[in-house]
Formats: structure tokens, sequence, C-alpha cells
């Protein structure tokens, strides 16, 4: 992950798009987890709900409903 990710996810809300998701099979590494902070408070800072940017991981992108 890097800053391409990110500034992606704030271009995708920039453009109307009402949530983005990181998604990894594994976990997020330290760097990863920083960046998307980072990326949902400058979200929030220009006016998205702290819902916009979430975060899926491992066993979470094998349930059922996400």
């Amino acid at each position: 992950m890097s800053t391409k990710d990110t500034e992606t996810a704030l271009l995708a809300l920039r453009l109307g798009v009402t949530e983005f998701r990181f998604c990894t099979m594994s976990k997020f590494s330290n760097e990863a987890e920083i960046l998307i902070a980072d990326t949902k408070k400058q979200a929030i800072e220009e006016g998205y709900p702290e819902s916009a940017i979430l975060t899926l991981s491992g066993d979470e992108l094998l349930k059922d409903g996400v």
C-alpha cells in the first residue's frame, strides 16, 4: 500500500463514491494502518463522514453479507 492508494480513495470520494474500502487477505502493516488513518482524517477534514473509508481484512472478506 502506498500514498497512491490513499490518493485514489480521496479522489473516489471527491467523484461521488460514498464508501471506499481498503482490503487485504492478510493483516494491514503498521505503515498501511498509518496511511489509512491519515486518509480518514483528511476525508473528514474535507467533509466526508468517518464511515466513508473502511477496511476489510482476512476472514472479514470471506463472510457472507459484507
